[in-house]
């Protein structure tokens, strides 16, 4: 009995040192990095999300930082810096750029779908499709 409670116990100590040891480290993507559309992996621009339902395509720029609605008539509905134009608390990097733009379906009265973004430096919100408006939602 006391072999096998000091064979556990030994075991328990090893496992608690090796996970003690790890460490964990935060990386940026680069803006060069590729981005997720509705989860499909983009390399290269044009970054666009289209709404096949409203018929508006949001345009992320080539730096990934600011977002545009473009109607089907090409008219310009809104253009936004998220981050800058929230006044969003620079957060691991100086610059964060967008890695993931998604439409997202919601349970509001007011609104059915956001734009949803994540960021290279954890960030995420989302955009509301009629006025641009970014909601900070927070950081990992």
């Amino acid at each position: 009995m006391n072999k096998l409670l000091l064979l556990l116990t030994s075991i328990l100590c090893s496992i608690t040192t090796h996970a003690q040891s790890t460490t964990y480290t935060a990386t940026a993507a680069s803006s060069s990095a590729t981005i997720k559309i509705n989860g499909v992996p983009h390399k290269e621009p044009p970054y666009i999300l289209a709404d096949t339902v409203e018929h508006i395509n949001y345009i992320l720029n080539e730096k990934k930082t600011i977002v545009s609605a473009i109607n089907s008539n090409n008219d310009t509905l809104w253009v936004t810096n998220p981050v800058k134009d929230s006044h969003v608390e620079k957060y691991r990097v100086s610059t964060p750029i967008i890695v993931s733009i998604s439409l997202y379906k919601v349970d509001r009265p007011d609104m059915k779908e956001v734009i949803f973004l994540a960021y290279n430096n954890s960030q995420f919100g989302y955009i509301i499709k009629k006025t641009g408006e970014f909601v900070f939602m927070g950081q990992d």
